[in-house]
Formats: C-alpha cells, sequence, structure tokens
C-alpha cells in the first residue's frame, strides 16, 4: 500500500514524496491528521539530528523497533512540562487515603512472634 509521505526538508520549506506508509521505508516522518510521527530505529539513529530538530517543531517522535513502538523522543520543553505536572512522592503519599484509629489499631494488632531461636 503506497501512500504520499510528507516531510519538512527545510525549515518552512514542504516536500512530497511516495513511499510504503506500514513499513516507512522512505526514513520520513508520517504527518497528517491523527497519524503519529513514527521513524524506525535505523532511520532514527541515521538521522538522529532531524529527529531532534522534529521533535522541537513539530512534537513528541515515535520510534519503533521490528515493528513496535519502543521509544518517544520529545523536546526538552515538553519533558519539563509533564514533569512539573507530575507530584511529588510525598505529595504522592500524602494524597492516599486517610485512616481512622480503629484502622491503624487493626494493624498494629499483629503477632509478637520474634521467629525461631538458631543455634551459631
Amino acid at each position: 500500500m503506497l501512500a504520499t509521505v510528507v516531510a519538512l526538508s527545510q525549515p518552512g520549506g514542504l516536500t512530497r514524496g511516495v513511499g510504503h506508509a506500514q513499513t516507512g521505508q522512505t526514513g520520513q516522518t508520517f504527518l497528517g491528521v491523527g497519524m503519529p510521527r513514527t521513524w524506525q530505529m535505523q532511520n532514527a539513529k541515521a538521522k538522529f539530528a532531524e529527529l531532534i530538530r522534529r521533535a522541537r517543531l513539530e512534537g513528541p517522535q515515535f520510534v519503533t523497533h521490528r515493528g513496535v513502538e519502543t521509544a518517544v523522543v520529545v523536546s526538552v520543553e515538553d519533558y519539563r512540562r509533564l514533569d512539573a505536572s507530575r507530584p511529588s512522592f510525598v505529595e504522592h503519599l500524602l494524597a492516599g487515603p486517610k485512616l481512622d484509629d480503629a484502622a491503624i489499631s487493626l494493624i498494629n494488632k499483629r503477632s509478637a512472634d520474634t521467629g525461631r531461636d538458631i543455634d551459631l
């Protein structure tokens, strides 16, 4: 199945080409409504600078290995925005369920068994 693949050749310029949409043999990022921007691992390695540039300008870039999505390259701005919205570990623990006194006393009623005695 052949599809038209649109790729940025230089900032502001568009180049059209034809490639195989399922395997991405053109090595270009797929653009379109609702379509992820996908790179094969070998093409991502060969064109790493281009991959980074597109992540910054176009958004997340997906990298596949043997047809399976294995990584996503995002810009530093996107990463910082995502990281800032995540609560810290302490905030996560404090936001957990609150235990009443009955639950705490039930937890504290555990066996006083300290284990078995062994000879050394």
